[in-house]
């Protein structure tokens, strides 16, 4: 087997433990600023619809709102609903 020279095997423990926090600390605060743009933008009441398998092709309603989930409730069936993040929602 042949061995390739990666940029990154030059790199020391100390530096390569720096690079993995600065990327985990980039992607906490896209996280949060994703989940702040959504949670500004969905409101009680707007009708969304929801980035998981399981509810493909439905559409709910915002029941109630918390700091990073909602309650939703199925428009067509009023039995069906869930308490979910508010980042996997989408305004329909």
């Amino acid at each position: 087997m042949e061995y390739t020279k990666h940029p990154l095997r030059s790199l020391s423990v100390e530096q390569l433990k720096e690079l993995r926090s600065q990327i985990a600390s980039e992607l906490n605060y896209r996280d949060h600023m994703r989940l702040m743009e959504n949670k500004s933008s969905i409101q009680v009441g707007d009708t969304v619809i929801v980035n998981h398998a399981k509810t493909s092709g439905k559409t709910f309603r915002v029941t109630s709102m918390r700091r990073t989930k909602a309650s939703i409730q199925n428009i067509n069936n009023t039995r069906e609903s869930y308490s979910l993040p508010i980042s996997m929602m989408q305004i329909a």
